[in-house]
């Protein structure tokens, strides 16, 4: 089966790399795959020439118990901490366009809200609470330790056109991410046109995380497409109010936040044409020797494809 469309690692730029390494791993359980400097070739493969030397941590779900600890699972996500600029000072990093969040699949969102509510390292956005016609996620969502919003999502069922993951671990990998993006339709028609994903569905909802950021009413609908390969989701793009701004970023820096998401692709040179970068080859995760190349889409977010 292919895995064309598969989220395999996000890359979150912070200021304390150690202290946010520590958070995801003690309340999520993430491990350390490997920790260094950003070499020269890989700074200028994510179009971002000016990281070079910048610390970097990799960290990823742990193996299933049911695995044991000989298993040969497969790491198929990354998360990829790397110390860099902090946002600009009075910039609220939840008004810009760019990759807006990370959703991960989880077991049990009522007891990790426990876990996290008196965690002066993680801001509660939103508690457990049902989606209202869409019985088959229970969500809660999360300000991380370095202002990263993550979407934590037990999943209790299927939808009639996707396939939903359920969590392996307590906190397992991110299945979908989010994009705020200033015109939802070019944004989707990036996302299909450029990458060949497919539209999975569209939504008009009150979304508590979006009204919080920019003060607005609770009520308040925003609508949203949610995009699939085959039977599996791998992006949701919202549409941002007209008062959100492009994310600032220092040239030859990757932007502050989330700042990167890495896709499979089967076939890279079908792709090579929308791509600022060349293809390059790297030996370390996410990467395993397999070609990559960065491109930009239409919210500004940078996209790194790996060939598989």
């Amino acid at each position: 089966m292919s895995t064309h469309g598969q989220i395999v690692a996000a890359t979150v730029t912070v200021t304390d790399l150690d202290s946010v390494a520590a958070a995801w791993q003690e309340r999520f359980g993430y491990v350390q795959l490997a920790q260094g400097n950003v070499s020269p070739e890989t700074a200028t493969s994510w179009d971002a020439p000016g990281e070079a030397g910048s610390r970097f941590k990799l960290l990823t779900p742990p193996k299933p118990e049911s695995a044991g600890a000989n298993s040969g699972r497969a790491i198929d996500f990354v998360l990829r901490l790397v110390e860099s600029s902090p946002w600009p000072t009075g910039t609220h990093p939840r008004r810009t366009w760019g990759w807006a969040a990370l959703e991960l699949t989880v077991r049990d969102a009522d007891a990790l809200h426990a876990t996290l509510e008196p965690d002066p390292r993680f801001e509660i956005i939103g508690a457990p609470a049902p989606l209202p016609g869409l019985d088959a996620i229970y969500p809660m969502q999360v300000a991380g330790p370095a202002g990263e919003v993550i979407y934590l999502n037990e999943v209790r069922g299927d939808l009639d056109n996707i396939d939903l993951p359920r969590a392996r671990v307590a906190v397992d990998r991110a299945f979908i991410v989010v994009l705020g993006s200033p015109d939802l339709e070019a944004s989707a028609r990036f996302y299909t046109e450029t990458l060949g994903f497919e539209i999975a569905d569209r939504y008009e909802i009150p979304y508590r995380v979006i009204n919080h950021a920019f003060d607005l009413p609770a009520e308040q609908t925003h609508a949203l497409i949610t995009t699939r390969v085959d039977r599996r989701v791998n992006v949701e793009i919202d549409q941002y109010p007209p008062m959100a701004t492009a994310r600032p970023s220092i040239p030859g820096r990757l932007p502050p936040g989330i700042a990167m998401i890495s896709f499979t692709v089967d076939h890279l040179d079908q792709h090579t044409t929308a791509a600022t970068t060349a293809p390059n080859r790297f030996d370390d995760a996410p990467y395993r020797g397999h070609r990559s190349a960065v491109l930009h889409g239409i919210a500004g977010e940078r996209i790194e494809l790996i060939e598989r």
